[in-house]
């Protein structure tokens, strides 16, 4: 399983809040460089303010560099000066501060070159147990954060509770994936992702109002789908001469299901009211391009030439 597995691996959220600390202390760097060469009577707090961010600084730079770094004995010095004189504003301040900037610059854009790392050297296994850690944390935040704050917020057949039927699901199939966490349930977790996607489309049709009555044929599609089912049922049970279908009851939805059909999505050119296969009657990938979002589109791409590939099919 992908949790039982120790293989040391890049941790991309670590690195991210690492890169966004050695970001804010650049800022209070430069802020202190600012206060000190603003005037000729630096303000009271002023020592105390630059001996915490030196400390702090060093602190959190030197366990990112080895012990052979040329500057390390130098940071070493410094953090010890400032912890024995913290109410001190010491001559040679500036100086200290921009050497703590200069390497904490270097830590910063080592750990932006981090996040941009190539993976593609990375074991299977390795990068398997890496995205399933990843995965944990969204799914620990999902649970503990976010499905409380979704409850009870629903507003009628809306936009609003459209996004929000729409991000609880795609919340639920990110709990799903974390039960998956074996190498045989590689095809489900796919499923998953794909399914993801394209709820993340659909969210964002909503949210961006994209289709023309959106929220109306979101809700009724489900109602569409059922009744489609139920008309397999009731002719297969006619054509083998099953008994208890009630076609009262099928000719009333008939017409029901029909007349929102017609108003909903029209009719084809032949003059036949359209039977949607999505809410929005379109592919998938005509619906990410009303978003023009490149990565879905390439997923898009990607996934028409499997289901081509699957179904034996050239694309045309």
């Amino acid at each position: 399983m992908f949790q039982e597995n120790k293989v040391a691996v890049p941790d991309y959220y670590a690195i991210k809040k690492t890169s966004e600390i050695t970001s804010r202390y650049l800022n209070r760097g430069k802020d202190l460089l600012r206060r000190l060469s603003a005037t000729t009577t630096p303000d009271s707090t002023l020592p105390l303010d630059i001996a915490t961010w030196i400390i702090e600084t060093i602190d959190e730079i030197l366990p990112l560099m080895p012990n052979d770094y040329p500057d390390y004995g130098k940071l070493v010095e410094i953090k010890t000066q400032y912890m024995d004189s913290q109410s001190i504003l010491r001559t040679s301040a500036k100086a200290e501060i921009y050497t703590v900037i200069q390497n904490l610059r270097i830590a910063h854009e080592c750990t932006i070159a981090a996040m941009n790392a190539d993976y593609k050297n990375i074991p299977t296994e390795s990068l398997a147990h890496m995205n399933y850690k990843q995965l944990k944390r969204l799914s620990d935040y999902v649970k503990e954060q976010l499905i409380g704050k979704l409850k009870g917020r629903e507003d009628g057949s809306t936009s609003r509770t459209a996004i929000l039927n729409i991000y609880g699901r795609i919340c639920l199939w990110i709990l799903s994936m974390m039960k998956l966490d074996g190498p045989e349930n590689c095809l489900a977790l796919a499923a998953s992702v794909r399914s993801i996607l394209e709820s993340y489309v659909d969210l964002n049709l909503i949210a961006q109002d994209k289709i023309a009555d959106g929220p109306e044929k979101y809700f009724t599609f489900p109602n569409v789908e059922k009744w489609r089912s139920a008309k397999i049922i009731v002719n297969m049970r006619k054509q083998f001469q099953l008994s208890n279908t009630n076609e009262t009851t099928q000719e009333n939805s008939d017409g029901n299901i029909e007349a929102l059909r017609a108003r909903l999505w029209g009719k084809t050119k032949e003059g036949k009211v359209v039977m949607p296969k999505h809410w929005t009657n379109q592919d998938l990938r005509q619906r990410v391009e009303l978003l023009h979002d490149k990565y879905v589109l390439q997923y898009a791409s990607v996934r028409q030439q499997a289901d081509a590939l699957h179904l034996r099919k050239i694309p045309r």
